[in-house]
């Protein structure tokens, strides 16, 4: 089977707590949602697997899940051991063990990030650790030079921290552009991740720019089994593509923050 062809699906938090933002996932929901890919008998493989292992793996599926927060290790992991399930991290690394303050706050809610003994710890029961760049910027707005730069110093630093080779990123709000690929293939990935789109891509750049699905708070189950292929899934994927959109309202803002106060962080009070 093709890379472009495995489902990929990602999260970001997973915890009963309140959140304002809608991708987190609830324990009990990531929980159905595993006894969903378990029912269909899915097998979770990384990218780490691809590039090691030429044996075909049946019925794959891939699961990440960006920004590498604590809640995984406290919610998701002991859920997916439970399963047999592995999966894909994707840490910001200037804020391994730091609290999200690359993110716009909403009043005073921050998330911690997982440290670099969890990650390790994590990376040596089956997961992989891949990078999600160095600060969670827009990298469409970048010049080439600080792209670049992004992608290959967050890479060294995690394989000089962890000890293993990093082959995947996860480009910040899903957004490429053609020099992100041509970037991204020079720093020594072997595949990258973006959200979903519609503009053509050569077949040669195409593991650069592999789409994924989100899974959201509101996620029903059948629209769960939308994303992982199960069921028809043109109206969800123009629903998300348009949902996608949003999360440029994030990069605006941090790129707004960053001109009128470089240390500073927008407080929006709901």
């Amino acid at each position: 089977m093709q890379i472009s062809q495995i489902p990929i699906i990602n999260y970001h938090k997973i915890s009963p707590s309140f959140d304002i933002g809608i991708t987190t996932r609830h324990p009990r929901q990531f929980e159905n949602d595993l006894e969903i890919l378990k029912s269909y008998k899915f097998n979770t493989i990384t990218f780490r697997d691809i590039t090691n292992d030429d044996s075909e793996i049946s019925n794959p599926i891939i699961i990440t899940f960006d920004d590498a927060y604590e809640t995984i290790k406290t919610y998701a992991l002991p859920i997916m051991q439970s399963f047999g399930y592995k999966g894909v991290i994707y840490p910001v690394t200037n804020f391994i063990g730091r609290y999200n303050d690359w993110d716009v706050q909403i009043g005073k809610f921050k998330f911690k990030h997982l440290d670099w003994k969890e990650l390790k710890d994590i990376q040596e029961i089956g997961f992989e650790i891949g990078s999600h760049t160095q600060s969670h910027e827009l990298l469409t707005q970048m010049s080439y030079e600080r792209q670049f730069r992004e992608l290959s110093q967050s890479k060294s630093a995690l394989e000089d921290a962890l000890g293993k080779e990093v082959c995947s990123v996860s480009y910040p709000f899903g957004r490429f552009n053609q020099e992100t690929i041509q970037c991204a293939e020079k720093a020594g990935y072997k595949y990258g991740l973006a959200s979903l789109y519609f503009k053509h891509i050569e077949e040669n750049n195409r593991v650069y720019t592999l789409k994924r699905f989100n899974i959201y708070r509101f996620d029903t189950g059948n629209q769960f089994k939308m994303k992982i292929g199960i069921k028809n899934s043109q109206y969800i994927y123009y629903r998300d593509w348009l949902m996608q959109k949003g999360g440029l309202g994030t990069a605006l803002l941090q790129s707004l923050r960053k001109r009128m106060n470089p240390n500073g962080i927008i407080k929006i009070n709901p």
